[in-house]
Parts: C-alpha cells; structure tokens; sequence
C-alpha cells in the first residue's frame, strides 16, 4: 500500500510524514528544475503479530508496511491547465491520497480553513483528471473513426468521468462499475483514488477533543467528497515519534493520547481502502500479509508467492482468537480446530494460513 502525502504549503505534510514513519525529511519545496518528493516507510504496528511472535519465538517476523510519499505543497503549474506533470508523476502510482489540511493557527493573521484548502485542494485534482480524460477521449474519437470498436467501452467509462469532472465531482463519487474501473486503471486518475483527510492541528488544541470545533466545520465537506477523516497533532506526534517507546507512553500518558498517529492514520487507511490482514507462521519466520477484504485463500496464497497461487491445493486455517484461546498451534491442531480451505475460501481479517501447493 502506498500513499500519496499531499496539501496546500505550509499544512505540515512533512511533520506528518514524520510523524508516521518515525523520519526526519526535511520539507519538500520545489525546485528550479524538477519537484523533490520525500519517501519513507512505516511498520504497521499490530499486536496480533505481537501475540504471535510471543507464542512461536520466531527468528525473524515482518510486520505488513505502508509507504508514504510526501510531495512539494499543491500549487497548480502556471504553464497549463491542472498540476504539473512533475508534481503528479510521484503521486499517480499510490493507492490512496492522505490530504494534510491545516487546522492549527500559522499567527493572527493565517487563522485555519480546512474546508477551503479542501475544496481549493479537489478542485485542482478535478482540473488535473479532467485534462486527461479530455485529451485520452479525443485519441479515442480518432481511434474509433479508423474502425476500432473495441474502444467504445472505454470511450463511455471515459464519457462518464468527463461528465462528473465537469460537473465539479470527484470521480470517486460516480459508482464506476468494476469493469469500468479496470478499463481506467492505466489512466491512475487522482480523484478516482480513496481520500484519507488528516487534519493537522495544534498543541494547544488537544484538549479540544482533538479539534473537535474545525472538525464539525469540515464534516459537510467530508462527506461530499466522500473521505475518511483523521485527525492528529502532527508536530506533536513527531516528536513523539522521536522518543523511545517507554518515554514516549509517558508523554503520551501526561498528554492524554491512547495511540500513536501511525495507529489512527494505519487503521483509518485500512477501513478506506477496505483491506485486512492475514499471518504466516512457517519456516521460523511470523508474517503479516495486507490483502483486499473479500480476497479467497488462493488469491492471498498468491500475496506470499505467485507458485502458491498457481499450484495451489488448499490452506490450513485458524482464526487468530481462537489460536489464542488454545493456547498453541499444537493444542488447536489436537482439538480439531485448523480448518482446512479451497480455493474460494474468502479469508477474513486475523486468520493464520498455512498454504498447500504444488507445481
């Protein structure tokens, strides 16, 4: 999973990449001949596979991750229409985008407008699709006068999106059919990608139940442009994240802070994107694997490796609480309770497989 750190200057995207994978990049900024992104990757903490590693004692265990890549503060290229080449090119590949709205005070003079900067933000994404789908459905035309009506598929997906684009609508909106979005999938459309909102706010707002005035300001533009929302001190968190692990519950303690950043954003990223997790525990190693919800054992056989998928025969499953309930892999194994799997067994979130293959 990768995500595209985007926002207006001066939101703080940095100090929230930093505060989620625990860096230190310095600020992105544009330059005079191309723009500079940062990249970094965090662990997704998950204390199942801290139960796990705990009750097998592997030699090695490797958490899912999730990479970040923040990007110069969203300004549209005065040369075109919509951003420039250079700015999207580092963010079209992510899954999702995690847009950095500023909700803290920058002085008297710059107090915080969240639902503006979302707004001026999606408009600028909208600009930017809307070039391309103008420009793909203009080659289509000429495609199809030479005879290829193979393209009259995409020419309608395309149709469809231009349309709500027009109309100032997120392509994420429209309710794209599967096929649709297959077809599309070449094109990495920004506003057809799932929108994390990180609401960036200040020290002194923590008490605020976490800056609860601006998020009631912002939920009505939440909900239109159909986002998930999260909300984090992020220069807070960074340092935070600077701490060692005892020092930093301490803090956390005196702050009134439950969770690290990385914990909400992870999990708020996951509902969006619809994923969940699945563990491996052979060959002395322990792993967690990141998977769509609704994907069957051979699919996820095929996240381990492609053999897996390819010969698969069937998986060993146990859900993760009930592994815990009994104790050992070996007393589970005694009570009957590894269940064995074909193919189309869909794999929910937490369960343990071992996979059978052959090739």
């Amino acid at each position: 999973m990768e995500i595209g750190i985007i926002g207006l200057p001066n939101s703080g995207k940095t100090t929230v990449l930093n505060a989620l994978t625990r860096g230190r990049a310095k600020i992105t900024d544009y330059a005079s001949s191309r723009i500079e992104a940062n990249h970094a990757v965090a662990k997704v903490p998950d204390a199942r596979l801290d139960a796990l590693v705990a009750m097998f004692q592997p030699k090695k265990w490797i958490p899912a991750e999730v990479t970040y890549v923040d990007v110069a503060g969203l300004m549209r290229d005065p040369q075109s229409r919509g951003l420039g080449e250079t700015f999207i090119a580092h963010i079209r590949p992510a899954t999702a985008l995690g847009l950095v709205l500023r909700g803290f005070h920058d002085g008297p003079e710059t107090p915080p407008t969240p639902p503006q900067d979302l707004d001026d933000m999606e408009t600028e994404l909208i600009i930017t699709d809307l070039v391309t789908a103008e420009k793909r459905l203009e080659r289509i035309e000429q495609d199809l006068k030479k005879g290829l009506k193979e393209l009259e598929e995409e020419r309608g997906a395309l149709a469809a999106c231009k349309d709500a684009l027009d109309a100032g609508q997120p392509i994420r909106n429209i309710g794209l059919t599967e096929q649709q979005k297959k077809l599309l999938r070449g094109y990495q459309l920004l506003t057809a990608k799932p929108l994390l909102v990180i609401l960036n706010i200040g020290e002194e707002q923590i008490g605020e139940d976490a800056g609860a005035p601006i998020r009631e300001r912002l939920m009505p533009s939440i909900e239109g442009h159909t986002a998930g929302l999260v909300v984090i001190c992020g220069k807070l968190e960074m340092e935070l994240a600077q701490l060692e692990p005892d020092d930093a519950q301490v803090f956390m303690e005196e702050m009134g802070l439950e969770e690290l950043a990385l914990e909400r954003v992870i999990r708020a990223s996951y509902d969006l994107l619809g994923l969940v997790s699945f563990f491996t525990t052979v060959s002395d190693e322990v792993r967690a694997w990141t998977i769509p919800r609704g994907t069957t054992a051979q699919r996820a056989a095929g996240a381990v490796h492609s053999d897996m998928e390819r010969g698969f025969i069937r998986a060993e499953i146990i859900a993760f609480d009930t592994l815990m309930e009994c104790g050992s892999l070996a007393a589970a194994r005694e009570k009957g309770l590894l269940r064995i799997e074909g193919k189309d067994y869909v794999m929910q979130d937490g369960d343990i497989a071992n996979f059978r293959f052959k090739v």
